[in-house]
């Protein structure tokens, strides 16, 4: 008879497998209603990540189920089982909880449209993508209920899939909100209580800056004396 340990861990997995896709299905695309302008899209994000839940779910109850070399198992132990349904239920927590608090706002990263505001209530008054953030705890409470090297790997993927799909977001708002810029100065991408790392820097407005200067001086230099005597005649 198996342990409560080794019940528990798999039915957790699969709830964290099931989950997201009840939370994020929307097959009428309601998100989009009363939005007009989009977001860069990562129009493989919804693949690649159910494949990866899906894998997640399957590999992770393997591991709890049997002991077997190819799993590449690092230990096995109830405390590190309870320990990762613990944190595993936390990044559930945190993909609910950043679901609520967007509200209409929200559209998929595969299918992005601009928010009607930026929201910065609830876990977002922390990260910038807290969504991505539950994902990658879900991983992180996978790897330690199972300690199996294949979930570390899943981790990698999905990090360096969200990291992408979120640098492409932040850019995409930034030109629509010009405020955004704000708001990352105050919050970290992924981990909170971090140092933010602001997508957009005064010292990248300042280059911005200078290349609208330089520009406008070289249009001035090509421009002919009457053209220039009539802006300096403007200017006075």
């Amino acid at each position: 008879m198996r342990h409560l340990d080794v019940w528990l861990g798999v039915a957790v997995l699969a709830g964290a497998g099931i989950v997201p896709s009840c939370i994020f299905w929307h097959p009428t695309r309601a998100y989009a209603s009363g939005k007009e302008g989009r977001l860069t899209s990562v129009t493989h994000l919804r693949r690649v990540d159910r494949w990866l839940r899906i894998f997640t779910t399957l590999a992770g109850g393997i591991a709890l189920f049997w002991h077997d070399p190819f799993l590449l198992e690092w230990y096995h132990a109830p405390a590190f089982v309870y320990a990762g349904i613990i944190v595993t239920l936390l990044g559930v927590a945190l993909l609910v909880a950043s679901k609520r608090a967007l509200g209409w706002n929200y559209s998929p990263g595969f299918d992005g449209y601009v928010p009607f505001r930026i929201v910065e209530e609830g876990p977002y008054r922390h990260l910038r993508h807290p969504m991505y953030a539950g994902r990658i705890v879900i991983f992180t409470g996978a790897f330690i209920m199972t300690g199996s090297t294949w979930l570390i790997l899943a981790g990698i993927v999905a990090l360096s899939l969200y990291w992408h799909a979120a640098l492409l977001e932040e850019v995409d708002l930034g030109h629509w909100f010009p405020i955004y810029h704000l708001y990352t100065q105050r919050t970290n991408r992924f981990i909170p209580g971090l140092r933010p790392r602001p997508a957009f820097t005064h010292h990248d407005q300042l280059a911005t800056d200078e290349q609208l200067v330089l520009a406008d001086v070289i249009a001035l230099a090509e421009s002919s004396p009457q053209q220039r005597a009539s802006s300096a005649h403007d200017a006075a």
